[in-house]
Protein backbone atom coordinates (compact mmCIF):
# COMPACT_ATOMS: atom_id res chain seq x y z
CA UNK A 1 0.00 0.00 0.00
CA UNK A 2 1.61 3.18 -0.38
CA UNK A 3 -0.98 6.13 1.11
CA UNK A 4 -1.53 9.68 0.12
CA UNK A 5 -2.38 12.55 2.14
CA UNK A 6 -4.61 15.76 1.09
CA UNK A 7 -3.31 19.04 1.75
CA UNK A 8 -7.08 19.92 2.25
CA UNK A 9 -6.67 17.97 5.68
CA UNK A 10 -4.54 20.52 7.01
CA UNK A 11 -6.86 23.63 6.39
CA UNK A 12 -7.41 25.19 9.74
CA UNK A 13 -3.46 25.45 10.21
CA UNK A 14 -2.73 26.81 6.75
CA UNK A 15 -5.87 28.84 6.81
CA UNK A 16 -4.55 30.24 10.30
CA UNK A 17 -0.75 30.61 9.40
CA UNK A 18 0.27 28.11 11.55
CA UNK A 19 1.51 25.98 8.52
CA UNK A 20 2.18 26.89 4.93
CA UNK A 21 2.33 23.81 2.01
CA UNK A 22 6.07 23.55 2.03
CA UNK A 23 5.53 22.47 5.67
CA UNK A 24 2.96 20.39 4.89
CA UNK A 25 5.25 18.46 2.52
CA UNK A 26 7.85 18.15 5.33
CA UNK A 27 5.05 17.20 8.39
CA UNK A 28 3.70 14.59 6.11
CA UNK A 29 7.23 12.98 5.05
CA UNK A 30 8.29 13.21 8.24
CA UNK A 31 5.29 10.39 8.79
CA UNK A 32 6.69 8.38 5.98
CA UNK A 33 3.89 9.52 3.17
CA UNK A 34 5.80 10.69 -0.15
CA UNK A 35 2.35 11.43 -2.28
CA UNK A 36 0.54 14.47 -1.95
CA UNK A 37 -2.72 15.51 -3.32
CA UNK A 38 -2.64 19.37 -3.02
CA UNK A 39 -5.55 21.65 -3.45
CA UNK A 40 -4.67 24.43 -5.87
CA UNK A 41 -7.21 27.11 -3.71
CA UNK A 42 -4.46 26.61 -1.00
CA UNK A 43 -1.35 27.42 -3.12
CA UNK A 44 -0.70 31.16 -2.75
CA UNK A 45 0.75 33.13 -5.48
CA UNK A 46 4.22 33.66 -4.02
CA UNK A 47 4.59 30.26 -2.09
CA UNK A 48 5.00 27.73 -5.44
CA UNK A 49 8.70 28.02 -5.71
CA UNK A 50 9.00 27.18 -1.87
CA UNK A 51 6.63 24.28 -2.54
CA UNK A 52 8.18 22.65 -5.57
CA UNK A 53 11.46 22.69 -3.08
CA UNK A 54 9.90 20.88 -0.24
CA UNK A 55 8.43 18.31 -2.79
CA UNK A 56 12.41 18.04 -4.31
CA UNK A 57 13.96 18.01 -1.11
CA UNK A 58 11.71 15.45 0.32
CA UNK A 59 11.08 13.67 -3.16
CA UNK A 60 7.54 13.72 -2.46
CA UNK A 61 5.09 13.48 -5.47
CA UNK A 62 1.90 15.18 -6.32
CA UNK A 63 -0.22 12.61 -7.09
CA UNK A 64 -3.45 14.60 -7.90
CA UNK A 65 -3.87 18.30 -8.04
CA UNK A 66 -7.82 19.78 -7.07
CA UNK A 67 -8.81 22.54 -8.61
CA UNK A 68 -12.32 24.47 -9.08
CA UNK A 69 -13.27 24.84 -12.58
CA UNK A 70 -16.24 27.57 -13.78
CA UNK A 71 -15.59 28.19 -17.55
CA UNK A 72 -19.07 29.34 -17.85
CA UNK A 73 -20.32 32.92 -18.43
CA UNK A 74 -22.67 34.40 -20.61
CA UNK A 75 -19.91 37.38 -21.16
CA UNK A 76 -17.19 36.57 -24.19
CA UNK A 77 -14.31 38.53 -22.27
CA UNK A 78 -15.38 36.84 -18.91
CA UNK A 79 -15.52 33.43 -20.49
CA UNK A 80 -11.63 33.87 -21.71
CA UNK A 81 -10.80 35.05 -18.31
CA UNK A 82 -11.97 32.02 -16.77
CA UNK A 83 -10.58 29.83 -19.67
CA UNK A 84 -7.20 31.33 -19.43
CA UNK A 85 -7.17 31.10 -15.25
CA UNK A 86 -8.11 27.30 -16.05
CA UNK A 87 -5.35 27.08 -18.26
CA UNK A 88 -3.03 28.60 -15.97
CA UNK A 89 -4.35 26.02 -12.70
CA UNK A 90 -3.12 22.88 -15.40
CA UNK A 91 0.01 25.04 -15.98
CA UNK A 92 0.93 24.83 -12.35
CA UNK A 93 -0.41 21.63 -11.82
CA UNK A 94 2.54 20.51 -14.68
CA UNK A 95 4.79 22.44 -12.73
CA UNK A 96 4.35 20.36 -9.81
CA UNK A 97 4.45 17.17 -11.47
CA UNK A 98 1.03 16.43 -10.99
CA UNK A 99 -0.13 12.58 -12.22
CA UNK A 100 -3.76 13.65 -11.96
CA UNK A 101 -5.64 16.81 -12.52
CA UNK A 102 -9.36 16.05 -10.48
CA UNK A 103 -11.50 19.56 -11.93
CA UNK A 104 -14.19 20.31 -9.97
CA UNK A 105 -16.77 22.14 -11.86
CA UNK A 106 -18.08 25.18 -10.87
CA UNK A 107 -16.82 28.07 -8.75
CA UNK A 108 -15.21 28.30 -4.98
CA UNK A 109 -18.80 28.67 -2.20
CA UNK A 110 -17.49 32.05 -1.89
CA UNK A 111 -17.78 32.58 -5.93
CA UNK A 112 -21.34 31.12 -6.30
CA UNK A 113 -24.47 32.84 -6.18
CA UNK A 114 -27.00 32.08 -3.47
Amino acid sequence: MNPAVMTYSFSRALEAGVLRLPDVVRRVRALGITRLEVADAQVGEGERPALRSALAETGTEVICYDLSCDVNAPDPAERQARLSRFHGQLEQAAELGARHVMAIPGGHSEETPA
